[in-house]
């Protein structure tokens, strides 16, 4: 049996923040980092659209990013133009 879990009333508001957050501070700062793990985002996925929120959206963040980050992102996939990478589980432990 399946149960629908409805989301929070600020959902969107959420989104938005989250987006503006990785617009506005580099991926690996921890803005971006404490962001990411509030959410419980475990893995980056870095795909045919190279980054790109949408067809025409910024690019949030780029291989370059993930990939100078070592203490932080473990790259796990690669095939073509698609990285999949984890977010080192210590990184998110150490949150406040």
């Amino acid at each position: 049996q399946f149960n629908e879990v409805s989301q929070p009333s600020d959902y969107t508001q959420q989104v938005v923040k989250l987006v503006t957050t990785l617009q506005n501070h580099p991926i690996y700062e921890p803005e971006s980092i404490s962001a990411l793990c509030n959410w419980g985002v475990t893995h980056i996925y870095h795909g045919q659209g190279q980054g790109k929120v949408g067809n025409s959206g910024p690019q949030l963040f780029t291989l370059g990013d993930l990939h100078s980050s070592p203490n932080q992102f473990s790259l796990i996939y690669h095939e073509d133009r698609v990285q999949i990478f984890e977010i080192n589980s210590t990184v998110c432990d150490n949150q406040p």
